[in-house]
Order: structure tokens, then sequence, then C-alpha cells
């Protein structure tokens, strides 16, 4: 057997599970066990000779035991997992004990040979038996034992070869419905691998650029039918709806895509098209996805279309639900926007939608700009007025829209706006007023910006704006920011007495500010306020980011002084062996 070595940097392994949890896994590194190390499968579908990748385990003991692993290729993490809570993604702290074992001690890890030079070295029978003993070790692997087997039909034995699939893909809902736990497993979700792999040879066929034999059609059909149903059982017996949202959608569209084909039986299509409007009434009929939706529509004979206008109608006016009723409404607008229709029965369509921008343009198309004002403001709640701009643009309405934003200028987004508007149509007063009135409200950085760009004179408005917040009392963060931003150095540091809420950046940024003035004494005594705040929130990380600040007065005060005002700190802390063990390992003392 070859002998399997992980080679992995410290930096690699950072790259994946970050410095938090590479320095919290640092205390489950010695408990870690069954640590190995395996050439991994390459992934379904490789062509050619992939890089060799080898794939890393152990068990990790926190609250329980839970199994971690990860994939190394080409020296980097190209895959992880971990059974914890948190560990979907693999980049939990049982992660980061795993790769920091991997970084350091690589000979921990027990090789194990090849799964697939293991598998290749047993005849049929001896596969037999051992796939036989794993599904009975192990129930729910049956499911995907027989998804595998499912095949593309061939024209001897089509209809028992449809029975198969269908029964395979069965078999792998009631194993959803035996072995998933919602409330246990609401991360990760049922397991639909069993599935996917069913859909399998549908989905090649599908893909193909030859056309499709009906028969071949037929047994697609069949198989996606099959899914759609699996899933609505699962829901409906384990009063669910989530977990297989994706699975659903893969073969609803797979449906579509066969009808717009052409390659069904008219009782294949019949079938089809019943399945498609049967998903549609149990509200999973991706009526948002519009592009989908229009190619559908346009596959449909005339009875066909009716039949689906007819459905979304009653399910419309029959839904209690204003969210579904306004889906189904868009969807109606969208499939009828070329038919004839009453303009009375256009706008109760478009009202009921909730599309304001479509109702506004059909509004303004028919010059009753009232009506498109009033829609607005009965909307302003839940539109984003600037995202009507175009349309209002269309119909060379911008002045309306204007209004209507003047009149909603706390909504977000409108103040921006009508500043572009009024800076690009050279309005520099109306600007700055608007950025005046920003900034005596609710003074920001932003605000604060933008009015410096179109005052007239900032040397002499900049002062009374400073002197306006001061007064406030508030906003400290924001005035000590445009202090540092103008070079107050003095004015800052008088803010920093006056306010015991500076952050603590902020603290830093003036202190270096004050520093290359010269003034390092003082520098010093901001330093160590801002280390102090670290501390006083009594935890590792704040010691951290505390012994991280004062690292700085090496540079102010020389390495010797720096040492005693350390020394001094920890002294009024002498009880904080933490706070000791962060200074330690910061080198200041």
């Amino acid at each position: 057997m070859t002998k399997h070595t992980v080679s992995l940097t410290q930096a690699a392994a950072l790259a994946w599970c970050g410095q938090t949890s590479w320095s919290r896994g640092r205390e489950y590194v010695r408990g870690l066990t069954g640590l190995t190390v395996q050439p991994a499968a390459p992934p379904p579908g490789t062509v050619g000779a992939p890089q060799p990748s080898l794939r890393i385990a152990g068990a990790a003991y926190g609250q329980e035991r839970y199994e971690v692993w990860a994939t190394v290729q080409g020296g980097k993490i190209t895959g992880a997992r971990c059974n914890c809570p948190v560990g979907g993604d693999g980049r939990c702290k049982h992660m980061g004990a795993l790769l920091t074992r991997a970084t350091e001690d690589a000979q921990a890890f027990a090789p194990l040979p090849d799964l697939y030079e293991v598998l290749s070295a047993l005849d049929e029978a001896a596969l037999r038996d051992l796939i036989v003993g794993l599904v009975d070790a192990e129930p729910q692997l049956l499911a995907l034992v027989l998804a595998r087997s499912v095949r593309p039909p061939t024209a001897r034995a089509a209809a028992a070869e449809t029975a198969a699939a269908c029964a395979a893909i069965q078999a792998a809902f009631e194993a959803i419905q035996r072995m998933f736990d919602p409330y246990e497993d609401q991360e990760d979700g049922p397991d639909d691998r069993a599935i996917w792999e069913a859909m399998q040879g549908a989905d090649r066929l599908l893909a193909q650029s030859e056309p499709l034999q009906p028969v071949q059609a037929a047994w697609a059909l069949a198989v996606y039918i099959a899914v759609l149903d699996g899933v609505e059982e699962t829901y409906s017996n384990m009063d669910l709806d989530w977990g297989l949202d994706e699975v659903q959608a893969h073969a609803f569209h797979a449906v579509q895509q066969l009808i717009r084909g052409g390659h069904l039986s008219s009782h294949a299509r019949a079938d089809a098209t019943e399945s498609i409007f049967s998903e549609i009434a149990s509200g999973r009929g991706q009526l948002q996805d519009t592009e989908r939706l229009h190619d559908f529509a346009q596959a449909l004979d005339s009875s066909e279309r009716q039949t689906l206008l007819n459905l979304l109608k009653d399910l419309m006016t029959s839904t209690p639900h204003d969210f579904y009723r306004s889906q189904y409404a868009r969807a109606l607008a969208f499939l009828t926007k070329d038919d004839e229709v009453s303009d009375k029965e256009r706008e109760a369509l478009l009202r009921a939608s909730g599309d304001v921008a479509a109702l506004v343009d059909f509004f303004l198309k028919r010059g009753q700009s009232k009506a498109a004002a009033e829609a607005v403001q009965q909307a302003r709640l839940r539109v984003s007025l600037p995202s009507l701009a175009p349309t209002f643009a269309a119909h060379t309405q911008l002045p309306l829209l204007e209004d209507l934003m003047r009149a909603n200028v706390e909504a977000s987004g409108v103040r921006d706006w009508l500043f572009e508007r009024y800076v690009d149509t050279g309005r520099r007063t109306e600007a700055h007023a608007l950025a005046l009135a920003a900034v005596q409200h609710r003074p920001s950085a932003h605000w604060l910006d933008t009015l410096k760009s179109v005052s007239v004179d900032w040397n002499k408005e900049g002062p009374t704006v400073i002197a306006n917040i001061w007064k406030t009392g508030q906003h400290t963060s924001t005035l000590m920011a445009l202090l540092l931003s103008e070079g107050l150095t003095q004015d800052a540091v008088q803010l920093a007495g006056e306010r015991q809420d500076v952050p603590v950046q902020q603290l830093v940024l003036l202190a270096d500010a004050l520093a290359e003035e010269g003034q390092t004494q003082w520098a010093a005594v901001l330093i160590k306020r801002a280390a102090q705040r670290g501390i006083d929130r009594k935890s590792s990380t704040g010691y951290g980011e505390a012994a991280n600040v004062l690292k700085r007065l090496d540079t102010l005060l020389g390495k010797a002084e720096s040492r005693v005002q350390v020394r001094e700190i920890m002294n009024r802390h002498n009880r904080l062996s933490s706070l000791r063990k962060a200074l330690e390992g910061a080198g200041l003392l």
C-alpha cells in the first residue's frame, strides 16, 4: 500500500477556517482521535487524470463526539465538513483543531488505502456481497443503491424500466420520511442524494443534442413526475414546506422543458401539463421565474394556455394570502400583457399584483399623472421610490417623481437620489440645502462629505457645522471622524477629554496624529485608554485587542519605557491571568 502523507501549511489552513476557528480549535487538538489520511475519490464526471487529493479525517470531542474531515489538493483545502451543529461549511473550531494537527503533526494520521484500488480488486460477486452487507448495516443506503440502478429505457422493456425508476424514486422519498428529523437536521435538511442520483439518466437525456425518441421522453417525464409526486407526499406526510425545494424546482423545470421540446405523445403531454398545473396550484409553480414561465406558455396550445390563465385567476381570487395573490396576479399580468384586455381589468390586475412600476407605467401611458402619483403614495412603504425613476423618465415625468420624493424625503435612498438629481441638473443651491438638512437632522460621514462637496466656502461653513454637532452632545464617532479628517487634532483631543464613548480605533488614530506632531506622551495616554477598553471587556478577545494596541507604545516611548508602562497596567489587573498571557504572547512582558 502506498503511504500517503498530507502536506498542509498553516497559511493554507487559516485561509480555509479563519483565525477565530484556528485559535478556538487549539484546545481540541490533543483530544482528536481516529486520525486517518486516504486518497480522495475524484468528483463525479471528472475527465482525465485529476490532481491527486487526500482526505483527512478524525473525531473531535466537545459536548459530544463529532466527525470531522477535509479534502486537501495541491496544498489547499478544497472541501470540509463537521457534523457539529455549526460545522456544515467545514469552518468550525473542530475543523480548526483537525487542520492544526495536520500542519503540526502530519505523521499522526494513519494512512488508509485508495478505496478505488480496493474495490477494483474485488470481483462482481464480492462487490455484490459487500453492497448487501453495507445495506444491512445501514438501511438508508438502500435508496442510494436503487437510485444508482436507474437506467434510461430500451424499446424492449420500457414499461418495466419506467416502473423500476419510479420505484427507486419512491424508495428515496420513503427513506427521507423514515430518517429525516426536521428538528434535529434543520441546518442540513433531508438527504436528497438518492433523488438526484435517480434523475441523472433523465437529465442526460434532456442535455443531449439529438432529439428525444418518444419512449425516452415518456420515461424522463415519468421520472420527473415521480419526483414531484414524492415531494408533495413527503411534505404532506411530514407537515413540511421546506427541504426539498431544489429537487422540486429541478423536476418542475425539466417537465416544462419536455413540453417545450415537443417530443411527448398527446397522452404524455396531457400528463405533463396536468403535473405543471398541479404544482402551480400547490404554490410551487416557480412563477417568479418569468423567463421560463414565458417560454412554457409559448409552448402551450390555445386550450392549454386558457386552462393556465383560468387556473391563475381562480387562485388569485381564492387565496386568502396577499403574497400569493400578488404572485398569481403578476404572472397573469405578465402572460396577458399583449392580450386584448380592458383598461379596467388591466388596472385591477396590476393593483392586485403589487407591481408599482407596471401600474405607474399603465397610468402614465394614458396621461393619468395624478393617478400615477396616488399609486406611488399608496405604495410608498413597500416600494423603493428611486427604483421608479426609469419608469417616470420613459414618460418625461421626472419632475413629478421629484415632487413625490420631496414629500417622502426620509424614505430609503430618496435623499441621495434627489441630491444627484439636483447636481446633474445644475441646481447646486437645492443640493446644498438638502445635504445641510441631512447633516442637521442626523449627521453622518456620508452626508458631511456630500455637504462639503457642494459647499461654496467650506472653510467658513465647516466650523459652524462642527459646532452645531458638538452642541447636541451626541454623534461622537461621526464628529471625531470629521475632526480627524479636517486635521483639527487639538479639537479632537478636547472631544476625547469630554466624552467617554470615543471608539477605540479613533482613539488610536488620534494618538497617531499626536505622535506625528511630536506629542508622544499625550499619544501614550490615549493608547493606554484604548487598551483599557479592551481589558474592561473581560474576555480573551478583548485582552488580545488590548495587547495589539499596547504594542504601539514601543514606537512612542521606546521598549524600555513601554515595558514599564505595561507592567504598571498588569499590576493594576494582577488577577487577570488571561490578560497576562495575552501581553506575554505579544512580547510586552
